[in-house]
């Protein structure tokens, strides 16, 4: 399956991904420590 393929799953309702939690872009430092820290469960993912 390419990348595409998977968006478009993804963007169908398909598959559902569920973010547990979620950073700006200004604090990915944060993000890094807590994920290194282990304060995080699941997907963690940064916004722009």
């Amino acid at each position: 399956m390419t990348a595409g393929a998977l968006f478009d799953v993804v963007g169908s309702g398909a598959v559902k991904i569920a973010v547990n939690q979620d950073y700006a872009l200004v604090d990915a430092v944060k993000a890094h420590e807590d994920l290194e820290g282990r304060r995080t469960t699941g997907t963690t993912v940064l916004l722009p």
